[in-house]
């Protein structure tokens, strides 16, 4: 069961808002990846794209574990929608690859 937390944050500094862009961007261009190869491989089962493309993913875009993984659930879930034509997704940020902390101020931040 997932539980989704809504926080009063303040807007994020130029160099966090790069850095969620580009996340945003690497996640996106992930989802379309997965998406092709789940077209071209119509009757792949859940686990054959898994060991298929995990450590691809992994290389190429250079990202987190669980967030290459979230990614592939996000395309698995999406399979029978035409993924080429999304054009905005939710990024599934949960505490595995963030955490939630506060700072000295006791203001939140991821």
């Amino acid at each position: 069961m997932e539980k989704c937390i809504q926080v009063n944050v303040l807007s994020p500094t130029r160099v966090k808002e790069r850095e969620l862009v580009e996340t945003y961007r690497i996640y996106y261009s992930m989802v379309q990846t997965l998406g092709r190869s789940l077209k071209d491989h119509e009757r792949i089962a859940r686990r054959e794209l898994h060991r298929r493309t995990y450590s691809e993913m992994r290389e190429a875009f250079q990202v987190p574990s669980q967030l290459a993984i979230s990614a592939r659930v996000y395309a698995w879930n999406l399979r029978k929608h035409r993924i080429d034509r999304l054009k905005r997704i939710s990024v599934r940020f949960d505490r595995r690859p963030f955490r939630l902390a506060e700072t000295g101020r006791g203001n939140p931040v991821l």
